[in-house]
């Protein structure tokens, strides 16, 4: 909840992202692009372990898909975008603080720091900077939030299976 406040805030306050800046849907043909991306890369990610049955879970991951997109991307990357020259650097700054954030997952914290790093630079690119360039690429953000959803669903789901 505290992350989509802020993201909410940053978009409204710092960022000054009004609607002529950014498009809810953006080009929807990279929502094409988006499902198939986000199914295969939450098959190759990791699976997590929740005791929570998976209908409560997917309701959870919605909400989170939602905090993390309106902060990293409508916030964060949009307001980079504005402010910097070339719109692959700000991609490359959200990838990056994407992934920091994501050390504060407890499987991550765990993790040996070889490890940790990994899953860091991991979740940076193919998660982070991967929403970023949708964004960038869509004007809009549905093709990231979209992407986003079918990694995490796809983990849910594979977890609800193997449990």
């Amino acid at each position: 909840g505290g992350l989509l406040l802020l993201g909410l805030i940053g978009v409204l306050l710092v960022a000054r992202v009004r609607r002529g800046d950014v498009s809810l849907l953006g080009k929807s043909a990279w929502i094409l692009a988006a499902v198939p991306y986000g199914i295969v890369v939450g098959f190759l990610s990791a699976t997590p372990q929740s005791p929570t049955p998976l209908g409560p879970l997917l309701g959870m991951t919605v909400f989170q898909v939602l905090a993390e997109q309106v902060f990293f991307i409508a916030f964060l990357f949009f307001g980079l975008k504005k402010f910097m020259s070339n719109p692959g650097g700000a991609t490359l700054v959200t990838a990056i603080i994407f992934g920091v954030y994501h050390v504060t997952y407890f499987a991550v914290l765990n993790s040996p720091p070889d490890v940790m790093v990994q899953d860091v630079m991991r979740i940076g690119a193919f998660a982070g900077g991967a929403y970023a360039a949708l964004a960038w690429q869509s004007g809009g953000l549905l093709a990231p939030f979209v992407a986003h959803l079918a990694v995490n669903v796809t983990t849910m789901v594979r977890m609800a299976w193997s449990g």
